[in-house]
């Protein structure tokens, strides 16, 4: 097991860090810190510099990572000031591919972050469950996120990194009022606090109560949510056109929340749920917000990240010797040899991959005569908008296989000849 701290090198994730150095001392255990390099301050490698030494003075492992902020989605929540939310979302997506097993990540939220975050998610219509603010423990990856200081308030993580001399960074960041947290942290809590002192251990106590009342209700809805989940995930429309609409909407947002994705506001959710009640079984409505992406495959709801952009007229010439890689999928193919299964391939022969481009006729093996790609994709039950994405292996300007699905007559090895299985990594 590794202990695992989220250290930016301001006061509150030093305190924690500096806090876990002195506790290892009287009970060992591997202690890491991680670092995540935004990018979005001119002094961003200042800071990280300043994470290093610090780890290297604590005799802490130091992993350092760097966000991908370039993209056209960040360039526009950036003019929008939606850009700490993809910030947010990045970091804790590297977060969770850090985590192994048994693994746990500590964060210094406190209680003040967690009475601002009530705030915020009232301001912003929020129910029991954004009310709940931030759980001191959940699953993150195949670890655990914890969050070790929700009862200890901002000045008393000051007062401790004041006592123990220790040095750390303010992100100038965290004055600029246009961020709504900055906001209701610089100029709406002290006023509240000028009248009722102890309000942010109040505001507090709220989200500990809302998230009890969002735990009963969870458990209200789960029997409920596990008559419309089906085996793959997905969603049964026919099964949740079965309960009233209220226990609709509660099936969707834990759905989705279990999936592991953002929720949609409250309007985007009630045009959801009409949109895909309605539409009928031939039809694959979609609706988006942020990068998630809800579609309906005749009775299935699915929730995805959105996809990358693909071109489906690209081609790949492939000597299965080696690995291709296909970037605009995020995979990557890999021949396998074999004997007695798999794909029947020659050195000698040209091999390509393409993508369905709609006119394809299919012969597969051990099947009588042929058929439309089209009608093959319909009877595999594969969504309409994956179609385009699935490879196609070629073997002497022949379709050979459809991969991940089908063998086409003449390429399907014997029991006793070499083949080769294409895995998709």
């Amino acid at each position: 097991m590794i202990v695992w701290v989220a250290y930016s090198g301001g006061v509150d994730s030093h305190v924690l860090l500096h806090a876990l150095a002195q506790l290892r001392k009287h009970c060992a255990f591997e202690l890491r810190a991680v670092h995540i390099h935004h990018g979005l301050s001119p002094n961003a490698e200042a800071w990280q510099k300043h994470c290093v030494a610090v780890c290297q003075a604590l005799d802490i492992e130091l992993t350092t990572h760097a966000l991908n902020m370039s993209s056209p989605l960040t360039q526009h929540l950036m003019e929008s000031g939606n850009i700490e939310a993809r910030a947010r979302t990045l970091r804790y997506q590297f977060f969770s591919s850090l985590l192994q097993p048994n693994d746990c990540l500590l964060t210094g939220h406190h209680q003040d972050d967690q009475a601002e975050t009530l705030l915020l998610q009232l301001l912003r219509g929020a129910g029991p469950k954004g009310m709940s603010a931030m759980p001191a423990s959940s699953l993150l990856g195949k670890g655990v996120l914890l969050r070790p200081f929700l009862a200890t308030t901002r000045a008393e993580l000051l007062a401790y990194a004041q006592q123990h001399a220790l040095s750390w960074i303010d992100d100038e960041s965290n004055q600029d009022t246009r961020y709504s947290r900055n906001f209701i942290r610089q100029e709406i809590m002290p006023l509240l606090q000028q009248r009722w002192p102890s309000v942010v251990e109040t505001i507090a106590r709220s989200a500990k109560h809302c998230a009890e009342t969002e735990e009963l209700v969870e458990a209200y809805i789960e029997p409920l949510f596990n008559a419309c989940v089906s085996p793959d995930h997905s969603l049964s429309i026919t099964s949740l056109k079965n309960l009233t609409p209220l226990q609709q909407k509660h099936v969707l947002r834990y759905w989705i929340s279990c999936c592991g994705f953002s929720l949609p506001n409250e309007l985007m959710l009630a045009n959801a749920l009409h949109i895909f009640l309605t539409a009928g079984e031939d039809k694959t409505p979609m609706v988006t917000w942020g990068d998630v992406v809800l579609r309906r495959y005749q009775d299935a709801l699915i929730v995805l990240p959105v996809a990358r952009r693909h071109d489906a007229s690209q081609q790949f010439c492939w000597d299965m010797n080696a690995e291709l890689s296909i970037e605009s999928l995020n995979i990557t193919l890999r021949a396998v040899s074999t004997l007695g299964s798999g794909v029947k391939w020659l050195p000698h022969q040209s091999c390509e991959i393409r993508f369905r481009c709609g006119d394809e006729r299919v012969y597969l093996a051990r099947r009588k005569g042929g058929r439309s790609l089209k009608k093959c994709f319909q009877e595999w039950r594969v969504p309409v908008w994956e179609r385009d994405r699935i490879p196609l292996l070629y073997i002497d300007n022949k379709l050979a296989a459809i991969i991940g699905y089908s063998i086409c007559e003449g390429f399907l090895v014997d029991k006793n000849e070499n083949g080769r299985v294409i895995e998709v990594l």
